[in-house]
């Protein structure tokens, strides 16, 4: 025996079915994890390039004088350097020649950093976002954690994948027991015969992963245009499917070579496949006692081979905690993002600056993104109504007699309270105005005015020129001691609170200032909150209709101060997020968007990121699915023989059937068990995890565990009922089957 390949080809051939179908689910698999993979690292590369265009630097220095410089810059790990003007966030202030600089190797950021410090004392910066896409920095951490995640699943998949391949080459194996054993026979060894199974199992293997490669970068491809991800060949993902999918294919291969090797030649030749063994006695079990005797032997026959039981249940629960885990997810994100929608107000995503006395209207707008970007905002079919936004900020023209207003509770019991009191104990603003010495003003026009009548606590919204309509309560945060393990976003919003921050009460007075101008206002009304929640520069706010407004600033309905939009639903495309974050980030990368407001129902960025990756467990499901349903059909059509002689000591076709059935529901009654303590247990760590990048708290799925577990049943069920409902009522032949 010298040709392995052409006798593998010959078996493959002969099972041309199974052999095609083992290929296309492989395929699928490798496909799927090829199409993961590459959007993974594409939006991960496109996001690292975006972030040096935009800021080419990985290191800043920051020198004082007498600091030797030049030294530093001849190390050999540095790339490039250049002086330029940096804004140091933690000074409030910019440095004049801050040196920017590259280095070799960025992989070696924190290593670079802390020769820097160490050796020649210069004070330095990590650029932090693009430090991450190295897995470096104080954030890298983060992008370490989700790089791991990702390969996890990927990891699953592949595994999944492999397990197609190790049952069918199993159920060959099986098959043709007696050609091994006449090869055997006539002088083939142990590893020759290994040799053919390996090589079969290579085969489908390397067919099925290019398959899956080369449908899956036009897949991935597709799916990045709807994404707006730049998706391009990359190695490392085909890299990362040949070794996952080639390194399980060496186990599968020598356990399926082992059976080959524990059977002797002669049994080989009669066709056993488990050799002799002895008959062990079984006391009735929980299901014999439920089920009767067709319970009791199901059970017995799925203890008979326990191992492939065990294979059984460990295919099936995998899949069941990998659709659980990424349930778990889904669902954790749609729930917060429900507790946390009503908190953004009706006017969920607003930009908006303050006027003030200090700066011309034109210099309020300059930070505000461009009319350009608003009315591309603003036209989006998500977005159902828009509006201007008018606000001021007035001073408090006696502002000690203004702070006393400020409740004690208030003070002391929430975080912004406690700014408040920091401020006005500090030696800065001791014996001056604090930025919290003031009043924000929102104006509104007559039917959106109109609409704070069910807000209303006291008095009147119909107030004249002196009058104006006080806020009673300001979202705060209260100080409750934040538990940083165990702190998650619903909680943030929980202990965020409508709290009354001062004791003005209807009838009080307060002398505002603009420009050089004082004037007292009297509190007319009182409602009970800001209905678009905006966040203001002052603690304090009052609302007007839109003539006052303009009578207390001396501006125009030209001069609006931003604008406020309302979304049709709070759950927000991907594509809507992205321009929003996009308008964020390249405004604040300027720092010239210091001081306008942005807000708006971000986490569906992630929940659509996990939308895409719950189909793909779907698809996996199904795989695994289509696997099971392969092994159990051909498992039925090798123990015909057992069925032929049941029947004939007088089981019936119905009871016959009852029997394996139940074997199915054993089975996934079992898998299920152990792929919810498996889900269980892989979100334990995932549950800390999401805590950490999203302040997200897991929440079990408890609907897709029971639809989980009712199509398993199905799917169990069904693999079993359609074979035995086709297969031959002819005892005879069936009697003198031996697993050919």
């Amino acid at each position: 025996m010298e040709n392995y390949t052409k006798l593998s080809i010959k078996y493959l051939k002969f099972q041309k079915k199974r052999t095609i179908l083992t290929i296309l689910g492989v395929a699928l698999a490798s496909g799927i994890l090829f199409v993961i993979l590459t959007l993974y690292f594409s939006n991960f590369i496109n996001t690292r390039d975006a972030l040096r265009k935009q800021a080419d630097y990985e290191i800043v220095l920051l020198p004082e004088q007498n600091q030797d410089v030049p030294a530093l810059l001849k190390q050999d790990f540095v790339k490039t350097a250049y002086r330029g003007k940096y804004y140091d966030y933690y000074s409030n202030s910019y440095i004049e020649n801050a040196i920017y600089i590259n280095v070799k190797n960025p992989y070696r950021l924190d290593a670079n950093m802390e020769t820097i410090e160490q050796t020649y004392g210069v004070k330095a910066q990590l650029n932090q976002q693009l430090a991450s896409y190295y897995l470096q920095g104080d954030t890298g951490n983060d992008t370490y954690i989700i790089l791991l995640m990702f390969l996890l699943l990927s990891f699953v998949i592949a595994v999944i994948g492999v397990g197609i391949i190790r049952t069918t080459i199993q159920l060959n194996t099986m098959e043709q027991i007696k050609d091994y054993g006449i090869l055997r026979c006539i002088g083939a060894t142990q590893g020759q015969l290994k040799s053919v199974i390996f090589r079969m199992g290579c085969m489908q293997e390397l067919l099925g992963i290019l398959g899956g490669i080369v449908i899956g970068f036009p897949i991935a491809y597709l799916v990045g245009l709807s994404m707006n991800i730049k998706v391009l060949p990359h190695v490392l993902p085909f890299l990362y499917v040949l070794i996952v999918f080639i390194g399980d294919l060496f186990f599968v291969m020598d356990e399926n070579g082992k059976l080959v090797k524990k059977i002797s030649p002669i049994e080989a030749v009669r066709g056993q496949t488990s050799g002799t063994r002895k008959v062990k006695a079984r006391k009735q079990s929980i299901f014999g006692k439920i089920f009767g005797v067709q319970g009791d032997y199901a059970y017995k026959n799925l203890m008979s081979n326990k191992r492939r039981f065990l294979k059984t249940i460990a295919t099936f629960a995998l899949s069941i905690a990998a659709f659980i885990t990424i349930a778990t997810i889904f669902t954790s994100f749609v729930q917060m993002q429900k507790q946390i929608a009503p908190s953004y107000g009706e006017y969920q995503v607003y930009f908006f600056n303050e006027a003030n006395d200090e700066e011309t209207i034109d210099a309020v707008k300059s930070v505000l993104p461009n009319e350009e970007t608003l009315t591309d905002i603003a036209q989006n079919k998500e977005v159902k109504d828009v509006k201007a936004v008018y606000a001021a900020t007035m001073k408090a023209a006696d502002f000690e007699e203004f702070r006393t207003h400020f409740t004690e509770d208030f003070r002391q019991e929430t975080l912004e309270g406690q700014i408040v009191e920091r401020l006005e104990t500090g030696e800065k603003y001791k014996d001056s105005a604090s930025p919290v010495d003031r009043v924000s003003v929102i104006g509104y026009g007559e039917d959106e005015y109109q609409e704070y009548a069910s807000y209303l606590v006291e008095g009147t919204l119909d107030v004249d020129e002196n009058g104006i309509v006080l806020v009673q309560n300001v979202e705060a945060t209260l100080d409750e001691g934040m538990d940083d393990e165990s702190y998650d976003a619903i909680d943030l919003i929980a202990s965020t609170v409508e709290y009354p921050a001062t004791d003005y009460k209807l009838g009080d007075t307060i002398e505002l200032k603009w420009g050089n101008e004082k004037k007292t206002y009297e509190i007319q009304g009182i409602v009970r909150i800001d209905k678009d929640k905006l966040q203001t520069k002052g603690f304090v706010k009052c609302i007007v209709p839109l003539a006052n407004y303009f009578r207390m600033t001396g501006l125009e309905k030209s001069d609006s101060t931003g604008v406020k939009c309302k979304l049709r639903s709070d759950n927000i495309s991907a594509s809507l997020t992205s321009k929003l974050v996009n308008v964020l980030d390249n405004s604040m990368g300027d720092y010239s968007y210091p001081d306008a407001i942005y807000s708006g129902a971000l986490f569906s960025t992630s929940i659509s990121a996990i939308k895409y990756i719950l189909a793909f467990v779907i698809v996996i499901l199904c795989v695994s699915s289509l696997n099971i349903i392969n092994t159990t059909a051909s498992n039925l059509y090798l123990r015909r023989q057992e069925f032929a002689q049941l029947r004939a000591i007088g089981v019936s076709v119905r009871e016959l059937r009852k029997m394996v059935m139940l074997e199915g529901v054993i089975s996934v009654i079992c898998a299920n068990i152990v792929g919810d303590v498996l889900g269980f247990a892989v979100m334990m760590p995932l549950a800390k995890a999401a805590l950490v990048l999203f302040m997200v708290k897991l929440t079990f799925p408890i609907i897709g565990a029971v639809i989980g577990f009712v199509l398993s049943v199905l799917v169990m069920c069904g693999s079993i009922y359609i074979p035995m409902k086709r297969m031959s009522n002819r005892i005879a032949d069936d009697l003198n089957a031996t697993g050919d």
